[in-house]
């Protein structure tokens, strides 16, 4: 038996997602916008929290439009497409707001749009079960796959291959397992195609090659103004030297690779920047160069070890973007002492969905 309940919307909370109370549980509702009421299906719960969908809207937001694509309401790759673009990116920047609420003397946060809200992807990945014969991406809060054969959120050149592989799914995992993952994704000028390999198997890439190029941009234009010292940049967690590359100044590139190499300015070090010796690795590394500017893009999940970098090297400048705006802040609260806040920046990396790239960029205070 299926549980529905009346609700009446309070906020958005950060991944997109409806607020309400009902007696002493919150309650999460996608689709849906502050002010509205109606009646939604209940499709987890514990103590406390309970995660639904939207059934029904009996009062409705002036702010809400219809969605552009179809399979909005059933599939879990957008969050935003029931209300335009001004309210999603209001949305956004209230949350990264709270995720530095405990920072005082915070600049504005700057807004940095993304050129195109749809058709922008340049990899997406498909889930498939042969059993049943379905593919496509996940409903939200359950395994269950939806078809999205009128999906907007990808790069209009990767169509022919997106048909094809909806079409002919069945006959592409003929020797694959009974579920799993197609993904499809632009190489240079190229479509190509894999099944069941690790994302991103064809080589690393941002999703949004405009929005890229405008954060490469902004963080060149940072990274050119002057210090009092001379040093080099350090990129932790540099991958493949996105974003130093535009430098001319000496830069060391620290990530996981699979060998030594080195690029004009950049040189590469292999290293798990997570592993304890990481940061005796690089003093090592540098032996007497001074750092001069700290580049940080690590993953989701942060990097605690920012105070011990800092100390260690004492930058001037500190540029730090990341995927998780939240463990952005926890990182660097541990070194509001030392650093000030000059730009607080929201990267719209990814229209029409919850997720984001906030972008920081600290100064040392004076002695």
């Amino acid at each position: 038996m299926t549980k529905k309940v009346k609700f009446k919307i309070d906020h958005i909370d950060p991944l997109g997602q409806g607020v309400s109370k009902i007696s002493d549980k919150i309650i999460f509702i996608p689709s849906t916008l502050p002010g509205e009421e109606g009646e939604a299906e209940i499709l987890k719960e514990s103590k406390g929290v309970a995660f639904a969908t939207l059934v029904e809207i009996e009062k409705k937001s002036n702010e809400r439009i219809d969605s552009v694509c179809p399979h909005f309401m059933n599939c879990n790759g957008c969050h935003y497409l029931h209300t335009n673009y001004e309210n999603e990116l209001e949305f956004k920047r209230k949350s990264l707001a709270r995720d530095f609420q405990k920072f005082d003397d915070i600049p504005e946060i700057e807004v940095l749009k993304s050129p195109a809200r749809l058709g922008y992807r340049n990899r997406i990945q498909l889930h498939y079960l042969k059993k049943f014969g379905l593919i496509g991406f996940h409903q939200y809060k359950t395994n269950r796959i939806t078809n999205v054969e009128n999906c907007k959120i990808f790069d209009p050149s990767m169509q022919e291959i997106f048909d094809d592989t909806l079409k002919n799914f069945q006959t592409l995992v003929k020797n694959q397992p009974p579920k799993g993952h197609i993904e499809i994704y632009m190489k240079g000028d190229q479509v190509q195609r894999s099944i069941n390999k690790s994302y991103s198997d064809g080589g690393f890439t941002q999703v949004n090659v405009e929005m890229n190029q405008k954060a490469l941009d902004l963080i060149s234009k940072a990274l050119d103004q002057k210090t009092k010292s001379e040093g080099i940049i350090l990129d932790l967690f540099g991958g493949s030297g996105n974003l130093t590359r535009g430098q001319n100044k000496p830069s060391l590139v620290v990530d996981i690779y699979p060998e030594d190499k080195t690029l004009g300015h950049q040189t590469f070090l292999n290293l798990d920047l997570f592993n304890d010796e990481s940061l005796d690795s690089i003093i090592e590394e540098l032996r007497d160069q001074k750092v001069s500017q700290l580049v940080i893009d690590p993953p989701r999940s942060g990097f605690k070890s920012v105070e011990n970098y800092v100390e260690a090297f004492n930058p001037e400048r500190i540029i730090y973007m990341s995927c998780k705006p939240s463990t952005m802040a926890r990182d660097l609260h541990s070194i509001k002492d030392k650093y000030s806040i000059e730009r607080l920046i929201l990267l719209d990396f990814f229209p029409s969905t919850y997720h984001y790239e906030g972008l920081t960029i600290l100064e040392r205070k004076p002695y």
